[in-house]
């Protein structure tokens, strides 16, 4: 998932608008859009592989990745699945 968490992540983005997940007006309460941001953490945690959400849980820990926000989760598994770069070599 190094290269392909960027990749994964722009897919579900588009999920998202293709499924109105993530649509509400600007003058939307801070209770609707807190609604859509945990209806996009319950997508991502239900489209994740068991692999990937058993790291999720293990990074999220001792909270529950649900109680998460989307950003949260994302840059959590963003910087899980990022290699090290030393110099002009990977390391993983």
């Amino acid at each position: 998932m190094t290269k392909t968490f960027k990749v994964y992540s722009e897919t579900l983005d588009q999920f998202f608008v293709a499924n109105n997940i993530e649509s509400y007006p600007m003058s939307a309460s801070e209770a609707v859009i807190a609604t859509a941001e945990k209806k996009k953490v319950a997508v991502m945690i239900s489209v994740i592989s068991k692999k990937t959400y058993s790291v999720l849980h293990y990074l999220c820990s001792p909270v529950n990745p649900k109680d998460k926000t989307f950003k949260q989760v994302c840059e959590l598994l963003q910087h899980n699945f990022t290699p090290f770069m030393i110099g002009s070599r990977r390391i993983l």
